[in-house]
C-alpha cells in the first residue's frame, strides 16, 4: 500500500474516534520546541553469552517510556495542552496457523495532559506496557499530536506541520549495564531522541 495512504489512514482513524472541531480563529500557534527523552526497559545476559564479555548485552524488558517537553512562547494564559499519543510497532506468530506478521500504527491511543513546569512549558511522561523478549512483537516509535485548548475554547492541533502529519520519536533499544543482575529487568536511564515529522 501507498506509504502516504498509510500514513493518512492511521491519523484519520486515530483523530476519527473523536468528534473534535479544527478551529483557530483569532488565535495562532507560533512554531514550537519539542524535546523528547526515552527508554526502554530490559535485562542483562550472563557475560559469556555476550560478543564481547566487556560490554553488556542482553533483551527488551517490555516497557517503553518517553518525556515529552513542549514550549511555545505565543500561547496565553490559561490554554490546556494535551498529548494524543500512539504506538506503532509490529505483532508475528511463525507457529500460528496461519502464521502472520504484521505492522500497526497508533496502538493503545490516548490523550495524555501535559503539566505546565516553566514559563510557557508543558511536560508529560508517558508509558506503555507490552513485549518483553519473545512475546512476538515489538514497539517501534512513539506517535504524538499535541492539542492545544485556549481559554475560549478553541482547540488547535499541532501535528508537526504537514497535512495529516504527526510527529513519531523511534523507540530506544535498552541500555544494559554490566552492574545489572543478569535476567533481572530495569529501566534503562533516559536518552534524548530525534523527532520526526510523519
Amino acid at each position: 500500500m501507498n506509504k502516504k495512504l498509510l500514513k493518512l489512514g492511521a491519523l484519520v482513524l486515530c483523530l476519527g474516534a473523536y468528534s473534535t472541531v479544527y478551529s483557530q480563529g483569532e488565535n495562532v500557534l507560533g512554531v514550537p520546541s519539542i524535546e523528547v527523552r526515552g527508554q526502554q526497559s530490559g535485562y542483562r545476559s550472563k557475560a559469556e553469552y555476550c560478543l564481547d564479555p566487556a560490554v553488556a548485552c542482553g533483551q527488551s524488558g517490555g516497557k517503553v517510556a518517553f518525556q515529552v517537553r513542549y514550549k511555545n512562547d505565543t500561547l496565553p494564559w490559561g490554554v490546556k495542552v494535551e498529548l494524543l499519543r500512539g504506538f506503532a510497532g509490529q505483532d508475528w506468530c511463525g507457529g500460528c496457523e496461519p502464521s502472520y506478521h504484521k505492522f500497526y500504527n497508533w496502538y493503545d491511543k490516548k490523550f495524555v495532559e501535559m503539566t505546565a513546569v516553566e514559563p510557557w512549558t508543558w511536560m508529560v511522561q508517558t508509558e506503555a506496557y507490552g513485549y518483553a523478549d519473545g512475546a512476538g512483537g515489538q514497539f517501534d516509535a512513539l506517535e504524538f499530536v499535541v492539542r492545544v485548548t485556549y481559554p475560549d475554547g478553541t482547540m488547535y492541533w499541532d501535528n508537526g506541520g504537514p497535512s495529516w502529519g504527526y510527529y513519531k520519536v523511534d523507540v530506544p533499544q535498552p541500555l544494559f549495564d554490566l552492574s545489572w543482575i543478569p535476567y533481572q529487568v530495569y529501566d534503562s536511564p533516559f536518552e534524548s531522541l530525534r523527532v520526526h515529522t510523519w
